[in-house]
């Protein structure tokens, strides 16, 4: 269990450095496993702001997005 919580809080802590502590964080998890499938930041209007990063089940990564109020500015 310890094994999987390290992974699992990596990318918070990382986007939590990245994006400062104005916004407010978004992480969505896999029904059944628990495991994290998306992880982001909304700004106060609730776009999307920062890097956003997608996880396939297995922990992999299968995306990651940057946004600026909303906005995709790069796959």
């Amino acid at each position: 269990m310890r094994k999987l919580l390290l992974p699992a809080l990596l990318p918070i802590v990382c986007i939590l450095l990245l994006c400062g502590f104005d916004d407010k964080p978004v992480v969505s998890y896999y029904e059944g496993t628990g495991q994290v499938k998306e992880i982001g930041y909304h700004n106060k209007e609730g776009q999307k702001v920062g890097e956003w990063i997608e996880y396939y089940p297995d922990g992999a990564v299968k995306k990651k997005e940057q946004y600026k109020d909303g906005e995709l500015i790069s796959p």
